[in-house]
């Protein structure tokens, strides 16, 4: 038996291609060679591309970007064997997961839920991570982010908007103090927010 890694006697790794192994035995003045089945080295990862589309996410029921269209495309399509999409919620958790086989398509129209329903929550960032494996077992991982728009929902006469996205510092109540990233944040969120009340002029406003 004799395992090979792929490389060449100078120890530099070999051209991906196809190959066949040779055994030749020299007995009593006859050779004999038996050869392998052809096989294929294959080092370098799937080029592929992940699109997400739109990049904000308004699961209201209002027709306007109520999903988003996220999708994978690879120019050695056939060479696909395994690939899945996962949705990673603003803790770091597995929102929702899609697998599968098959390389055409791969594509996911999302609605904002999880596996048990559970919507996204308003004004946060949904991580969106794509996995694809070919037959040598090269990976490629693919990433993108989501934002979930702040959410308006109707109850009758009346429109409710949650905002659990604005992060105050420990015995503060200014947005404005804090790591500059979680600042950034909270204004992101606050004009978005000021842009959807502007749609609103006649309503009476009540912060609970």
């Amino acid at each position: 038996e004799w395992t090979w890694d792929g490389k060449k006697n100078d120890g530099k790794p070999a051209a991906d291609g196809v190959y066949h192994a040779e055994f030749v035995l020299f007995s009593m003045g006859t050779e004999n060679k038996a050869v392998c089945e052809p096989f294929t080295l294959d080092t370098k990862p799937l080029e592929a591309t992940l699109t997400v589309n739109p990049k904000i996410l308004s699961p209201n029921g209002d027709g306007v970007n109520d999903t988003v269209l996220i999708s994978v495309s690879s120019k050695e399509e056939t060479a696909v064997v395994d690939w899945s999409l996962r949705m990673i919620d603003p803790a770091g958790n597995l929102f929702l997961e899609q697998k599968g086989t098959s390389a055409r398509p791969i594509a996911l129209k999302w609605d904002g839920r999880s596996a048990t329903g559970e919507l996204v929550q308003s004004g946060e960032e949904y991580r969106v991570e794509a996995r694809l494996a070919d037959a040598a077992g090269n990976i490629r991982l693919l990433k993108d982010t989501i934002d979930s728009d702040i959410l308006v929902q109707n109850f009758g006469n009346t429109l409710k908007i949650v905002i659990p996205s604005i992060v105050y510092e420990g015995n503060a109540a200014d947005y404005s103090v804090g790591k500059p990233e979680k600042v950034a944040k909270n204004l992101k969120v606050l004009n978005r927010l000021a842009d959807i009340l502007r749609k609103y002029p006649a309503y009476t406003l009540v912060i609970e």
